[in-house]
């Protein structure tokens, strides 16, 4: 959506009550990007005027917002902001702040219990705290470029391929991608948690994450539902997978979704290298090609001309 007006902006929201304060006299350029999936709405959005700003959000929803770029300096609740700053927000909470330039942000909005509820999925552990809390953080470098990357891979696909999303195994890889991302950003010392109460067998372990895997053989797969069946968390997950197999579970999750997208190639199942790789879950398709190629030798391009009757 692409606005020229600032009170047009604040009603195209959707989720927060916003208000727009312009502090120049130029022409007003402003777009927003919202891509709305199962429990996320992802927003990427951009002006170009010195302005001040007002929202207040429902009592069920959080939001985690990263400022991009700025042309001046982002003040937001009275302190500086930069692209090295992560803001949370807890529901109902207010949003108030400045810009004495052109910005560009995104955001991430969903319900208070998501990412608490994927946080404990994740590590097994309920959180010392709730993550959906007001703060500001300043994530590892590595923990923030790969929240920045999960949602500029989800906004690419919204904008060059946005029929993609109609796809409930799609909406879901990114959904998965995005609140892992987060969680680590939010609360990169999270995986010191507690270890987990019953303790099981590696063997068991493994056993029972296989035994969701096969479960759906044709059907994208997370950790988080591999920790859900094994009764385990991540961290716990990971020791038996590197004990067992040498690698972790993800990684074993990333040979099988190859594997996958290779038989449906292969057999000409689905139409076309890209839409083999989303389905399966791969939602960065350059380093799906780099990947598939090193596993194979070959690309995912020629596999799929190759393909002959089967």
């Amino acid at each position: 959506m692409r606005f020229r007006d600032l009170d047009e902006l604040a009603a195209s929201n959707g989720v927060l009550d916003a208000e727009y304060l312009q502090l120049g006299s130029n022409p007003i350029e402003a777009q927003v990007l919202r891509v709305s999936l199962d429990r996320l709405v992802l927003m990427r959005g951009a002006e170009n005027v010195a302005h001040v700003a007002r929202m207040s959000g429902p009592p069920d929803i959080s939001a985690l917002v990263l400022q991009l770029n700025s042309a001046g300096t982002t003040v937001w609740r009275g302190r500086e902001v930069n692209e090295r700053t992560l803001v949370s927000y807890q529901p109902g909470s207010e949003h108030v702040g400045h810009s004495t330039g052109g910005m560009v942000w995104t955001a991430i909005f969903c319900k208070s219990v998501v990412l608490d509820d994927a946080a404990r999925m994740l590590r097994g552990v309920e959180p010392a705290q709730s993550l959906a809390t007001s703060a500001f953080a300043e994530p590892p470098p590595a923990a923030l470029a790969t929240l920045r990357d999960a949602l500029q891979q989800a906004f690419f696909i919204a904008e060059a391929a946005p029929h993609v999303l109609e796809s409930p195994a799609t909406r879901r890889a990114f959904e998965e991608s995005i609140l892992k991302a987060a969680i680590d950003a939010v609360d990169p010392q999270g995986d010191r948690a507690a270890p987990d109460g019953p303790k099981f067998s590696h063997e068991r372990v493994v056993r029972r994450a296989e035994d969701a895997l096969a479960d759906k053989l044709d059907a994208p797969i997370y950790v988080a539902d591999l920790c859900d069946r094994a009764g385990v968390s991540e961290r716990t997950l990971r020791n038996a997978f590197q004990s067992l197999y040498g690698m972790s579970p993800i990684r074993f999750i990333q040979l099988r979704r190859l594997h996958q997208v290779r038989r449906a190639l292969r057999s000409g199942a689905l139409g076309s290298v890209t839409e083999a790789a989303l389905r399966y879950g791969f939602g960065n398709l350059g380093r799906f090609a780099v990947e598939y190629r090193q596993l194979f030798g070959e690309s995912p391009s020629r596999t799929r001309r190759n393909a002959g009757p089967r």
